[in-house]
């Protein structure tokens, strides 16, 4: 099997229960490969494709009975139960965010790169019987960046902020209150601070 990987910083999703949820190359009757998600077990044994179709960037729910995840050929953010089934279009942003308690997702709405980075939202989801899906509309938090990632308690979200040739570090309270600049009186900004997290 070969697994994709975004960057080589980028650890393997893990479920609580120790499965990985992993971007495989899937041969198809052409001669082409496409990418598509599986999970497996930690020492590679027990492979499952769950969804076909050029995906990437796979994340297991909390509760790990979904995955979600991007694609290549389409704009936004899909899931899929982590045993298969139907593939929903779970937002219109790519790189959507569960919550820890798995409510919601913060997402960097779709904004040109080249206009500047993403504005960041909030947006409730629900589990219906066509799947995992957004509910209700999403309400921006007023703030631009990229990586957006919760706090432990969900209560706070850290993000990278491009300035120039420079990138930032910012919080901001999940109802979109408090913002604060973390390198604010740093006397140099840091160079790619990309993919925040929380110890």
């Amino acid at each position: 099997t070969e697994i994709y990987t975004l960057s080589l910083h980028d650890a393997l999703p893990i479920s609580a229960r120790g499965q990985l949820a992993v971007s495989v190359a899937v041969p198809q009757a052409n001669g082409a490969t496409s990418r598509a998600i599986a999970t497996m077990a930690a020492d590679g044994s027990d492979e499952h494709v769950v969804a076909t179709g050029d995906y990437i960037d796979p994340h297991w729910t909390p509760d790990g009975r979904y995955l979600v995840f991007e694609s290549t050929a389409a704009y936004g953010t899909f899931a899929v139960p982590a045993g298969g089934g139907v593939v929903t279009h779970l937002s219109d942003a790519a790189a959507s965010v569960i919550s820890p308690d798995g409510s919601s997702v913060v997402n960097a709405l779709a904004v040109a790169y080249a206009t500047g980075p993403p504005a960041l939202a909030v947006q409730k989801i629900a589990e219906t019987p066509a799947g995992l899906v957004t509910a209700g509309p999403a309400t921006p938090l007023g703030v631009s960046g990229v990586d957006p990632v919760w706090s432990p308690d969900g209560r706070q979200i850290l993000y990278a902020t491009e300035e120039g040739a420079s990138t930032d570090l910012a919080i901001v309270n999940a109802d979109g209150s408090g913002r604060h600049d973390l390198l604010a009186t740093a006397s140099v900004k840091a160079v790619g601070m990309d993919h925040p997290g929380f110890s």
